[in-house]
């Protein structure tokens, strides 16, 4: 899909907003129970050359890899996983790729075992702080996370938006399709049902 979306960008530009280009792709391969971030059909992928290939082929068109792991409910024993730890050791030759956690578990573990992985603190991860997540706690958290995704109840709070520190802005990830009210009071229920 990309692909196509790449052609035809480059054969049809009158056909697109200028300078607005896709930088991150999000999501996961099929079958791997850290994936959090919606449904991936299909079976496992057994060839770790087939993964090498797609890495390279987004390294070359300068697209950037966000994977979401952000299963909240993974455990310690979940972070043994073999496939996704075969995954893991691919991901982490590449420098165009970022991982998205939920699980302090899971955190911990990727910090430990590949410590140049980039890793961002999901909007799941920050339901915690939703009721007083201020920009003090956003730039500490900005010490040890890559970027972070605002918790929902400040999508809609102009004032909270347009006084975010400049030197930060570009650190702070927005999501923008939420299915939920901004009030939901089962927004991370529904998280931990449906991904």
């Amino acid at each position: 899909m990309y692909s196509q979306y790449l052609f035809l960008q480059r054969e049809y530009p009158e056909c697109f907003i200028e300078n607005r280009n896709i930088h991150t792709i999000y999501g996961c391969f099929p079958e791997m129970i850290w994936n959090g971030g919606g449904n991936y059909f299909g079976e496992k992928l057994k060839s770790y050359n087939l993964i090498h290939k797609i890495f390279d082929w987004y390294l070359e068109h300068n697209l950037c890899l966000q994977f979401t792991f952000t299963n909240p409910c993974l455990t310690l024993e979940d972070t043994k996983d073999k496939y996704c730890n075969n995954i893991l050791n691919i991901i982490s030759e590449y420098n165009n790729i970022n991982i998205l956690v939920a699980s302090e578990a899971l955190d911990n573990y990727i910090r430990n075992k590949y410590p140049n992985i980039k890793i961002d603190k999901s909007i799941v991860a920050t339901r915690k702080e939703q009721k007083n997540y201020n920009f003090d706690c956003i730039i500490e958290d900005l010490k040890k996370y890559n970027q972070i995704v605002l918790p929902k109840i400040y999508l809609k709070n102009w004032d909270y938006l347009l006084n975010i520190p400049k030197e930060i802005r570009s650190k702070i990830e927005i999501l923008i399709n939420e299915t939920c009210p901004i009030d939901c009071p089962y927004a991370y229920t529904h998280y931990l049902k449906y991904g």
